[in-house]
């Protein structure tokens, strides 16, 4: 059970992959997590008989084969792509997130209550270090007056955005040790890191981060509310609104991070390109809707279609979209 717990946890620390002198972290990054899925995939073949249960339901598991699909498609599209090599790298890319699912959905299954209540503690644990290490890029870089988003709060991720998703989708087990602990002061410490937490995303400036919090804290009620926990259900209300408060008191009227200014206006220069990005996608989408561009095609596509925009060197890598990416990529049965 513990080898389980360290070989889920360790997945969380794959973020944590040091540059190696690459241009982008996502080099390294994937070279680690596709080294790990060989090693956690080996192990677990090798102890077949402890798993045999997970590899039954992993075949029930509808994902897995929604996914499998999505990595023969990327594979098949090497065949017509403008851009075969890129496709392969994308495959690739499609078959480490597939491994990965898979390692932690038979480590997980094995004994899922267990795992569950353990694991939400490394989760949080890992948090709090990304947090911890964020607020001190923020200390050692702070200039209240900045009208641009500080690119070294990225921290431990390549991008800050990347960063903002990477931290929210670990908030989740801070409300579930809130309602799980009967200790008052891990609970206290809960709470605290919650508030740390939102704020942080607010300083990271991601509009789908923002928004993806409030969402984030009305599920968390809803939760609590069915729970019958309204102490909780008014404590989560609190400490988001506490964090909201407390941006406001040091960025109010600062566009780039008060959150509110910042979620509600959203017709600027970032805005208007990524609608020109989705625009493209879709005008993409329109001239080969059946098979699409190619996996890993975009990056070229982009140049073609947003070479009157495209200031300097910098081209549109991402749709911003993974849905109108994919679909671009590889047509509709792609995007299904």
């Amino acid at each position: 059970k513990r080898l389980n717990l360290f070989f889920i946890g360790f997945y969380f620390l794959i973020g944590f992959t040091p540059y190696l002198n690459a241009i982008d972290k996502i080099a390294t990054q994937f070279l680690f997590l596709s080294i790990y899925n060989i090693v956690v995939f080996t192990f677990i073949n090798f102890s077949y008989k402890f798993y045999k249960d997970s590899f039954h339901y992993l075949i029930k598991f509808k994902y897995f084969f929604s996914f499998l699909g999505l990595v023969i498609l990327s594979a098949l599209s090497y065949f017509y792509s403008e851009n075969g090599i890129e496709s392969l790298v994308q495959t690739s890319r499609y078959l480490n997130y597939f491994f990965a699912l898979v390692n932690v959905f038979l480590l997980s299954k094995s004994d899922f209550e267990y795992n569950i209540k353990h694991l939400s503690y490394i989760i949080v644990g890992v948090l709090t270090i990304e947090v911890i290490w964020i607020y001190k890029n923020l200390i050692e870089n702070i200039d209240l007056m900045s009208s641009y988003r500080q690119q070294s709060l990225r921290a431990f991720t390549g991008n800050i955005n990347i960063t903002a998703f990477a931290v929210l989708y670990k908030t989740p087990f801070l409300f579930y040790i809130l309602y799980l602990s009967k200790n008052r002061y891990l609970k206290f410490f809960s709470a605290l890191i919650i508030v740390s937490t939102f704020f942080i995303i607010f300083n990271l400036g991601s509009r789908a981060a923002n928004y993806s919090s409030l969402i984030l804290v009305f599920f968390a009620v809803v939760f609590f509310f069915k729970s019958k926990k309204y102490n909780l259900l008014f404590f989560t209300v609190f400490l988001f609104l506490s964090s909201i408060f407390i941006n406001r008191l040091v960025y109010r009227g600062n566009d780039s991070y008060d959150y509110i200014e910042r979620s509600l206006k959203i017709n600027n220069a970032s805005s208007n390109s990524r609608i020109g990005f989705y625009t493209d996608a879709l005008n993409s989408i329109s001239e080969k809707p059946i098979l699409g561009i190619g996996s890993g095609n975009w990056k070229i596509k982009s140049i073609e279609l947003d070479r009157l925009s495209i200031i300097d060197y910098t081209i549109p890598y991402h749709v911003h979209n993974d849905f109108l990416e994919v679909t671009a990529e590889l047509g509709i049965l792609g995007f299904l």
